[in-house]
C-alpha cells in the first residue's frame, strides 16, 4: 500500500525524464504537490504533462534552471520561496553522464 503524500510538496530535480520523471510521477501518484525541475521548458511542461494524465494529479508546478550556473540556482530557490507554501522533501536527483 503506498503512504498518502497529501498536503506535502516536493521537488525533484532532473524531473524532465529518466529517473527523476519515474520518481516525480510516483510520488504525484501517493498525492503531492510535485514540483518538476529541468533545464528545459518544453521537456518540463511535457513531463508534467504525463505526469498529470497517468497519475491524476495535476498540483504540479513548473520550475526551470540550468544547475551549471550559481544564478539559476539561486534564482530557483528565490522562485520557490517566493511561490511556494513550504517544501517538505527535496530530491535531488539532477546530473549528468559524460562518458569521458
Amino acid at each position: 500500500m503506498k503512504t498518502s503524500l497529501q498536503n506535502k510538496t516536493i521537488l525533484v530535480t532532473g524531473a524532465s525524464d529518466g529517473i527523476g520523471k519515474q520518481t516525480a510521477l510516483e510520488l504525484a501518484q501517493m498525492g503531492a504537490r510535485m514540483l518538476v525541475h529541468g533545464r528545459s521548458i518544453e521537456k518540463v511542461k511535457a513531463a508534467c504533462e504525463e505526469i498529470a494524465e497517468i497519475s491524476a494529479n495535476d498540483n504540479l508546478g513548473v520550475y526551470v534552471a540550468d544547475f551549471s550556473s550559481l544564478q539559476q540556482v539561486k534564482m530557483l530557490a528565490e522562485q520557490i520561496i517566493e511561490k511556494e507554501k513550504a517544501l517538505h522533501v527535496l530530491v535531488n536527483n539532477a546530473g549528468v553522464f559524460l562518458p569521458q
